[in-house]
């Protein structure tokens, strides 16, 4: 049952009864469809719904920090922007967000600062919006362009 899945994250941390109930109150409005859920298995459910408990899970737990690491793979676009806008509510709450992901869109949608990697090297880094004016960077990740790095 998928609300195991929240007691037994909740369990680890030893959170309370009473603070566990305030925070999969909080889970099942951030993500409605874990609420209609909530009885069936978390193996039955679709991609992006395993996509929402695994968040829900982390949520359950009050972090400073989350870690997305291509949160958009093998997801279709609507349940995409659906995650995308709970990610926004997520990090207007005050939480840092740490996103890795190879869509250009994606990545310029969420993130205020950018870290473009090549073979493990930094290839460019800044502000997202001043990376994403530039027709060299998309160029360079794409294609592969050989010009030197630049920061």
């Amino acid at each position: 049952m998928l609300w195991v899945n929240l007691d037994m994250q909740a369990l680890t941390a030893r959170m309370e009864k009473s603070r566990l109930k305030e925070r999969r109150k909080l889970v099942y409005e951030t993500f409605p469809a874990l609420a209609v859920r909530h009885r069936q298995r978390a193996g039955t459910l679709s991609g992006g719904e395993q996509q929402q408990l695994a968040v829900a899970k982390a949520l359950l737990l009050e972090p400073k920090l989350l870690c997305f690491d291509e949160m958009s793979l093998g997801l279709s676009p609507i349940v995409v922007g659906e995650l995308l806008e709970v990610v926004h509510r997520i990090h207007a709450t005050g939480v840092t967000l740490v996103v890795v992901e190879q869509s250009l869109n994606i990545a310029a949608e969420i993130c205020e600062r950018s870290v473009f990697l090549e073979k493990g090297q930094v290839r460019f880094e800044g502000a997202t919006r001043d990376l994403m004016s530039r027709d060299d960077i998309a160029r360079a990740v794409f294609l592969g362009s050989q010009h030197p790095q630049e920061r």
